[in-house]
C-alpha cells in the first residue's frame, strides 16, 4: 500500500454492491457508495491475473461506483517479479520500494497466504474493509489504515496488474500496482 492498458472488465456482478448502475438507454443512474459491501466472488476464469482485476473491479464499481479499472497486461511481469522479490525477502512492498521494474503510483499487497483463491476471496475484502479514511488529507498512520481502501477506489488510477508468486513452501504472495 505505498505510494502504466489493457482489457476492461467492471466485475460487478454478485450481492452486496451498492446500487445504481446503467439504464437501458445508456445514461447512468445514481449510485450510492457502499462501506460494507461483501460481493460474491466470480467463478474462477482459469486466468489468475484476470480474476484479480474483476475482483478489484467489484469492489470498485459495484460497492464503491467508481468506474472499472483496465487490466494492466505490461505491468504483470513486474508485479510478479515484485511478489517474487518481496516473498525472497519476506518483506511486503520491498520491490516497489527499491524500484526493481515500472510499477505505476501505488501498490497494496497480499504476503504469505495459502492460495490464489483466498487472496481474491479473503485479501482483497480485507483490504476493502478498510474503508474510506475519516478525512481527505490522510497520511501516516491514517494512510497505514485506510491505504488498501484509497489506492483500490482512487478515482485517478486507470488500470492495475496484478502478480502472484508461490514461495517453495506454498505460501502465495500477490501485489496489485495501479496506475493512472
Amino acid at each position: 500500500m505505498t505510494g502504466s492498458g489493457g482489457n476492461t472488465s467492471d466485475g460487478s456482478g454478485g450481492d452486496g454492491g451498492a446500487s445504481g448502475g446503467t439504464t437501458a438507454s445508456g445514461g447512468s443512474t445514481s449510485c450510492t457508495p457502499a462501506v460494507e459491501c461483501n460481493p460474491e466472488p466470480l467463478p474462477p476464469s482459469g486466468d489468475v491475473h484476470q480474476d484479480c482485476v474483476d475482483r478489484i473491479n467489484q469492489f470498485r464499481v459495484g460497492c464503491w461506483c467508481e468506474a472499472p479499472l483496465a487490466r494492466w497486461t505490461e505491468g504483470e511481469a513486474c508485479a510478479d517479479e515484485q511478489a517474487a522479490y518481496d516473498a525472497a525477502r519476506d518483506q511486503p512492498h520491498a520491490g516497489f520500494s527499491d524500484g526493481i521494474c515500472e510499477s505505476g503510483w501505488g501498490q497494496n499487497e497480499c504476503p504469505g497466504w495459502n492460495s490464489e483463491e483466498q487472496i481474491l476471496e479473503g485479501c482483497l475484502q480485507m483490504m476493502y474493509d478498510e474503508g474510506p479514511p475519516p478525512s481527505q488529507d490522510c497520511s501516516g498512520s491514517c494512510f497505514q489504515d485506510h491505504g488498501h481502501f484509497i489506492n483500490m477506489t482512487d478515482p485517478d488510477f486507470a488500470r492495475v496488474a496484478c502478480g502472484f508468486y508461490t514461495t517453495d513452501s506454498g505460501e502465495v504472495w500477490s501485489v496489485q500496482n495501479f496506475a493512472d
